[in-house]
């Protein structure tokens, strides 16, 4: 669960990044470089931050993982954050948020290797039956 949600994270942050590249304001578009993502831990939270962002995800008692607060950096402008991390729909069952899972170990940052020119992939999913 833990990879599952480190991954989720890093999937969310190239998804972001994949849609800033399209905007439609000229290049560039933030006001600085962001620099290098700097992800610290402890071992009841972990923090992913740049230039741009600090965001950080805590690790409650019960072994789920939420999101505690997000930082704007360039505003200096702080939001603490109260909600799920992610919500599963499952067909023909209750949505599963993150809090119904337990991390199985320590919170913990991981590099993932960078591919330059990587592209969101198109997927087409079969109907069901």
């Amino acid at each position: 669960m833990r990879t599952a949600a480190l991954a989720l994270v890093a999937a969310l942050c190239g998804v972001q990044a994949a849609y800033a590249q399209q905007a439609t304001l000229p290049a560039p578009w933030l006001p600085l470089d962001p620099g290098h993502a700097d992800c610290q831990q402890t071992a009841n939270a972990v923090v992913l931050r740049n230039a741009a962002l600090r965001f950080e995800l805590s690790k409650q008692e019960g072994g789920q993982l939420k999101p505690a607060q997000f930082e704007n950096g360039f505003v200096h402008a702080t939001q603490a954050l109260d909600g799920q991390l992610f919500s599963l729909n499952v067909r023909g069952g209750k949505p599963l948020s993150a809090s119904q899972f337990q991390l199985d170990g320590a919170v913990a940052c991981s590099t993932i290797a960078a591919i330059p020119n990587a592209r969101a992939p198109l997927i087409a999913v079969p109907a069901w039956r």
